[in-house]
């Protein structure tokens, strides 16, 4: 691969992604990108973390894992927003405002319930991109 189509190299997965609670009953959904180094630039607005080899086979990797865990700690703790990174269908972490961490199987749904009974999922706004370099966190 040259060194033009790597700057162009984004790594897209349904999972992780983030959600973060900006109030009491609204939330936000980020898409989480990771690239290869910061000169490479997301196609789409997300949370863009820069790290060179987030999966293998597949799997985001446990080191990839414990970055985008502090990254994130970071984030709550500037915006005193409460976050969720959801690694999986039933895997992800919830980040508190004051450090605490919870694992759990149960990411958050966000399901209504219509008058005739059926539940339906809702789309969650996305988040406006936001960039993290490995670099600015002491990770």
């Amino acid at each position: 691969m040259s060194g033009d189509e790597l700057k162009q190299q984004e790594v897209e997965y349904e999972y992780p992604y983030l959600i973060v609670r900006l109030t009491p009953g609204f939330y936000a959904r980020a898409q989480i990108v990771f690239v290869p180094d910061t000169t490479v630039k997301p196609a789409r607005k997300a949370l863009t973390l820069e790290f060179p080899q987030p999966f293998v086979e597949g799997r985001l990797t446990d080191r990839c894992k414990e970055v985008l865990i502090e990254v994130v700690k970071h984030e709550v703790r500037r915006t005193q927003y409460r976050m969720c990174i959801v690694f999986g269908e039933a895997d992800c972490i919830f980040v508190e405002p004051d450090g605490a961490t919870r694992f759990s199987d149960e990411p958050p749904t966000f399901e209504i319930q219509l008058p005739s009974g059926e539940w339906v999922n809702i789309k969650l706004p996305p988040l406006e991109g936001l960039r993290i370099s490995r670099g600015e966190h002491d990770v």
